[in-house]
């Protein structure tokens, strides 16, 4: 955004009588107020950079390339398109008294601790590496939530894996223009993992030699742990702690203290994790309705999207794997494929009917399967709340004579789920392709669809062929043949023996179906996989 522009938006919001507003001009004061955010982080990191540059020639030492020797890992040297510090600038002899850090400049000059100072030149020093990135952040295309994100992404990412991102400025505008924080997040991880050389292992071994447990107890009593774990293991332990989750509130044994809101959900879960650790008793089976031990209980379910060439033979130019909040390797992800059933994603592997009906009034395993394969958040469209923290919401309340098909069901969040049910919110979800239509009371409509479901007008670059195809996602199989395969790890469920599983889907070409749910169930392991044929 230019001064030009930017000057009549600034004019405007100090003209405007707050109180005098309805909700459509709050909305739009709102919007501006977000484009005046975006351009202050973009200058702010403009004017760190020129600081640091500004140190450098006052100490005679260069900017660290590719950000070593700094303490954040972002710093660098080159600067972006637009932005202060260009070459030729005036700038104080070599030896001079060098300026104060940038870190303490933001602290002292914002009135922020020096924690978040040094949190915002991080990101700053970031977007040296990414000039497209910047200038669209300048002109309020991307937000700082999506610089947050990259941030991220790039702190846990080798010097060679860093590099290949760089290469990605162009593509990265565009996925972060297009989707919010959380979809740009697994796009951008997808990616990366499809330009790896190694394909994340070295990145895993040194996780899994990271991991590790710390645990104390606080002044106020209270016993505190804090652990770190590989994707792999974190993964599996995750699951473990869900389907223990989900057990204790399908059975209504919520602990009667049990805190409302947001931490309601962690409070379940370490619930759970003291059950899981010490209890030992008998928890409902989520997918058969009968009591079995926790410690009985198979190689919890981890649900991943990955097309079938790659988990057939390994890594190829439009490989497409979705691992969901964390980062998986593809070869992690073949592994535990090998040691398990695989059974379809929509259709249970054993012939489970997901459309149960009035028989029961709560989603089954098999329907959570299937909705966690094609939602990684609520399903309000924007929404980024994960998927864990949604409960399964019948479209058609079910003691109103509701089913509990498939079709009738969509997670949504705790804040989401009650404006649908006592609101005045209404959610459509078209069969056809479960595009959502959510209506608020005030008449304001969002549409969307699953947003790990793709459709023509949602493929991005990060996912499409160099030709323009793109690979089938999950639940879309090729030609008039089908095929969502679900991988169960460890002993997997039933799947559909030699003859392969079927899932709905069609398209075009001789390509397989794409979807694959990590996952276990009780059950012999079973052999199928979904494929068509064009």
């Amino acid at each position: 955004m230019s001064t030009v522009t930017l000057s009549p938006i600034v004019a405007e919001l100090e003209a405007t009588d707050i109180s005098t507003l309805d909700e459509q001009a709050v909305r739009a004061a709102m919007q501006h107020v977000a484009r005046l955010s975006n351009w202050t982080a973009a200058v702010r990191s403009a004017l760190v950079r020129r600081l640091d540059d500004l140190a450098d020639l006052a100490t005679g030492a260069p900017s660290p390339p590719n950000g070593a020797g700094d303490p954040g890992g972002q710093r660098a040297g080159e600067q972006g398109a637009g932005q202060a510090g260009q070459a030729g600038d005036p700038a104080p002899a070599v030896g001079g008294p060098p300026p104060k850090p940038a870190e303490l400049e933001l602290a002292d000059s914002a009135r922020i601790s020096e924690r978040e100072a040094a949190r915002q030149a991080t990101l700053a020093r970031l977007l040296a590496h990414f000039p497209l990135f910047a200038a669209a952040l300048q002109a309020s295309t991307v937000a700082e939530s999506h610089v947050q994100v990259l941030g991220r992404c790039w702190h846990q990412m080798s010097l060679a894996d860093r590099d290949r991102l760089k290469a990605l400025d162009a593509t990265l505008v565009r996925l972060a223009a297009a989707h919010g924080p959380e979809r740009f997040r697994r796009l951008l991880v997808a990616e990366v993992n499809r330009l790896r050389a190694d394909d994340g292992v070295d990145r895993l071994v040194k996780q899994r030699r990271a991991t590790g447990l710390t645990h104390w107890v606080d002044d106020s009593g209270m016993v505190n742990l804090r652990a770190m774990y590989d994707p792999e293991r974190g993964q599996r332990l995750l699951a473990k702690l869900r389907s223990a989750r989900t057990a204790m509130v399908d059975a209504g044994r919520e602990p009667p203290d049990c805190p409302d809101g947001d931490t309601r959900w962690e409070h379940l879960d370490a619930i759970a994790l003291y059950e899981l650790v010490c209890a030992g008793g008998a928890m409902a089976d989520v997918a058969e309705g009968g009591p079995r031990s926790m410690f009985t209980v198979p190689d919890a379910e981890v649900v991943v999207l990955i097309d079938e060439a790659t988990l057939r033979s390994g890594v190829h130019a439009a490989t497409q794997m979705d691992t969901g909040s964390v980062d998986l390797p593809v070869e992690t992800v073949r592994q535990m494929a090998c040691d398990a059933g695989i059974i379809p994603v929509v259709l249970g592997g054993d012939g489970q009917v997901l459309d149960v009906g009035r028989v029961r009034r709560l989603a089954t395993h098999a329907q959570r399967v299937a909705l966690r394969a094609m939602y990684a958040t609520c399903a309000v469209p924007e929404c980024d709340v994960p998927y864990d923290r949604c409960q399964p919401h019948h479209l058609h309340v079910w003691g109103a004579g509701g089913s509990t098909d498939l079709d009738s069901l969509a997670p949504l969040c705790s804040r989401h789920h009650p404006a649908v049910h006592t609101g005045g919110w209404t959610i459509v979800i078209d069969p056809a392709d479960r595009r959502i239509t959510v209506t608020r009371p005030d008449g304001t409509v969002l549409t969307g669809y699953p947003d790990r479901w793709r459709t023509k007008t949602q493929r991005s670059n990060a996912f499409d062929t160099a030709d323009g195809t793109a690979q089938p996602r999950a639940g879309v199989g090729a030609g008039a043949g089908s095929g969502a395969a679900a991988t169960g790890a460890g002993r997997g469920a039933a799947g559909a023996g030699a003859a392969g599983a079927r899932a709905a889907g069609t398209g075009a070409g001789a390509a397989a179906g794409a979807g694959t749910g990590i996952g276990t169930e009780a059950g012999a392991p079973g052999a199928g996989a979904g494929t068509g044929a064009g």
